[in-house]
């Protein structure tokens, strides 16, 4: 039996006075990185919706440049469509991933670790936000915490402590809310 006492001033951590088991002392100690686990499955979350939208966009504008009318000149923007279709179905295709592994990351579900390395190692092709949140994806995962908490056996013992829970900050709601108004700013722009 082990005994844990609290620092009161650390942000998110539900607050308990003492770690009475061995499981809830692991839990205890991983329970942070959960929460940013979960973090990132919200951005990847938002991410692959906005994604999927965009690439159904894409790719409906690639049909109609493929299926559409001559040019006045009499050629035909086949080519182009065909860049749309192809862009918009890799555009697709990624983000219906960020949205699956944002479901496996939100479960901490072991067998989506190694999906997500890859998904946040291609999305560090995404500058400069995608760089910086997928930098920080990929140091959750392949740090010590981050193969603990996806690992079957941190399953049995986050199944042993469902009343242990990782509550977020206001300050991350903020800045969630702020990049949420930005992404749509930026899109809003793109469009008009």
């Amino acid at each position: 039996m082990s005994e844990i006492e609290e620092n009161p001033y650390a942000p998110g951590i539900v607050q308990q006075k003492h770690v009475h088991t061995e499981v809830e002392a692991i839990r205890y100690k991983h329970l942070s990185h959960e929460g940013a686990m979960r973090s990132v499955a919200l951005f990847y979350l938002v991410g692959g919706v906005i994604g999927n939208f965009v690439g159904l966009v894409v790719i409906v504008a690639g049909f109609g440049a493929i299926f559409g009318p001559l040019r006045p000149d009499g050629t035909s923007p086949r080519s182009v469509g065909l860049g749309f279709l192809a862009f918009g179905s890799i555009v697709f295709l990624y983000s219906f991933a960020l949205l699956v592994v944002a479901h496996g990351f939100k479960k901490l579900y072991p067998q989506f670790r190694e999906l997500g390395l890859i998904v946040a190692g291609l999305g560090m092709l995404f500058v400069p936000i995608g760089t910086i949140i997928n930098s920080y994806a990929l140091y959750l995962l392949i740090s010590k915490k981050g193969v603990t908490i996806f690992s079957p056996e941190y399953q049995k013992v986050v199944g042993q402590t469902p009343h242990m829970k990782y509550k977020t900050p206001i300050v991350v709601w903020i800045v969630y809310g702020f990049l949420m108004l930005l992404i749509v700013a930026a899109l809003l722009s793109a469009f008009a």
